[in-house]
């Protein structure tokens, strides 16, 4: 198999043997990696264990996503699934030293602990949930190189979400929720952003499948107005719709989308079936933006 044929690779079913890449940037082949079922995880983690020192592919991937890309078809990789090949995990972590972005979705948050001391040493940006638990940056060992942490639909105490905007070398902290349930929770806590001095930008991201982005805007605003913390010019409150194609929502699609374009010029090529548009509030300006794939 000539591996710089491959673009895009699909089809763990009629083909096991084939490396189960979803999306690949070129020029370089291996640099973002999407595994959406344990199947990929298991391949992928073969193609690296098995790869000639010639042509070694530990170097090569700098962008990891590990888990379903979508609500509504999330594989064997459903949240806390026991179809998770946590060991392989490991490995494909501890092997990839080249990684500068991961995200994980769906990893039951009783077993982050085990992820959390192979995250490498250069990672900058880590999107993760939904429900990942307690994020102790103290424990990665990337703690001095990650600059943006992602939080996909968690509840986190008051002093976790200090001890994250406070981590020394940190400097955006985004709060990403797929329903307006649990946002105010987050709305409550941008008193945070007092005491991290080294933070530039707490976002607060709500991505529903209400067709009012302006709308839920508004209420957002809202619901932070008067809030401690949310006059800080710090502070952006963000919202956007997660409806697909068929105009359904979905949540994890949207969190996908917003990995994808967090990449810039080394996204994926054929990402973002996900239309959408984002509507940002930063203090009393708003900021409007039409996201699309490229």
């Amino acid at each position: 198999m000539e591996l710089g044929l491959i673009r895009s690779v699909d089809s763990e079913a009629s083909y096991p043997h084939v490396l189960p890449l979803e999306l690949i940037h070129e020029p370089v082949l291996y640099r973002s990696v999407v595994l959406t079922s344990s199947r990929q995880i298991i391949a992928f983690e073969r193609t690296l264990r098995l790869s000639p020192p010639s042509a070694s592919l530990d170097s090569a991937v700098h962008h990891l996503w590990l888990g379903p890309k979508s609500s509504h078809a999330e594989r064997d990789l459903s949240y806390a699934s026991t179809a998770w090949p946590i060991t392989l995990l490991h490995q494909i972590l501890a092997r990839c030293s080249s990684l500068t972005s991961v995200a994980l979705v769906n990893l039951a948050q009783h077993l982050m602990y085990r992820i959390a001391g192979v995250v490498p040493l250069r990672v900058t940006s880590i999107h993760v949930g939904p429900v990942h638990g307690h994020l102790d940056t103290r424990h990665l060992r990337c703690t001095q190189a990650l600059r943006c942490v992602t939080s996909m639909d968690t509840y986190l105490s008051d002093w976790e979400v200090q001890q994250l905007a406070s981590t020394p070398f940190l400097r955006r902290l985004r709060r990403f929720y797929s329903t307006r349930t649990a946002i105010e929770y987050a709305f409550d806590q941008l008193a945070a952003v007092r005491g991290a001095s080294g933070l530039e930008q707490m976002e607060i991201l709500c991505c529903t499948g209400a067709k009012d982005i302006e709308g839920t805007l508004e209420i957002l605003r809202g619901m932070a107005k008067g809030k401690e913390g949310s006059d800080d010019q710090r502070v952006i409150i963000s919202a956007r719709s997660s409806c697909d194609g068929d105009r359904l929502a979905d949540g994890i699609r949207a969190f996908y989308d917003d990995w994808v374009n967090s990449l810039g010029d080394d996204a994926p090529s054929c990402v973002a079936a996900g239309m959408y548009r984002s509507v940002s509030s930063f203090r009393l300006m708003l900021r409007y933006s039409a996201e699309l794939p490229s």
